[in-house]
């Protein structure tokens, strides 16, 4: 009976050992299984993250590009070297930037008579000055019917509410000689720029 006992002890020891091997198997290929997944995952992410960056640099580089045909036409648009196609538009362009700066050389000229006002130093050229930025705005007032004559886009002067009188004066700018074609350009440049100048930037005491 001892013996029997004995070789049951026996061969149930080693179906132990052999499970233990078995769970162990299966402990490493679930090990190995989990790290291939993780590398996979892992490539999944890397790649993702690579078609995300070559997709944004693909956009990027399409706006880019985008951009600097815009301001090439542009600067060939704009362009005032002699003999360009559109060299009057150029022209017009640089005078509008031009004109535009007025308004704020009137404003230091007015903050620049009252602080010599205010300090009592009203003497010396500063009556000079004011007659000159007078001068200088007659002068702005002159030369804007001049660049900007009221023409109107082609497309827009013989669209269906135009009427005869317009039809007329376009034929009559149109016999006059060459017009520039306005409607070419930024909508803002197409117009001489607004002067909001202080009606009281001159002192009158001066």
């Amino acid at each position: 009976i001892r013996a029997e006992r004995s070789t049951r002890m026996l061969q149930q020891h080693q179906d132990d050992q052999e499970d233990m091997e078995v769970d162990g198997r299966n402990l490493d290929d679930a090990d190995l299984f989990s790290d291939t997944t993780s590398v996979g995952g892992g490539g999944s992410v890397a790649t993702s993250a690579a078609r995300s960056k070559s997709t944004l640099a693909t956009r990027t580089s399409g706006r880019s590009k985008s951009g600097k045909g815009r301001r090439k036409q542009e600067r060939k648009l704009y362009s005032t070297k002699e003999g360009s196609t559109h060299e009057d538009l150029g022209l017009i362009a640089e005078l509008h930037e031009t004109l535009s700066s007025v308004p704020g050389i009137i404003a230091e000229i007015a903050n620049i008579t009252r602080i010599y006002l205010d300090i009592g130093q009203i003497e010396g050229g500063l009556s000079d000055l004011q007659k000159e930025a007078q001068i200088m705005l007659t002068l702005c007032d002159d030369v804007k019917p001049k660049i900007w004559p009221g023409q109107q886009p082609v497309k827009e002067r013989y669209g269906p509410e135009v009427t005869v009188e317009d039809i007329v004066r376009g034929g009559m700018n149109a016999a006059s000689g060459y017009r520039s074609p306005l409607e070419l350009m930024d909508a803002h440049l197409r117009y001489p720029p607004k002067f909001n100048i202080d009606l009281h930037w001159k002192l009158e005491i001066l």
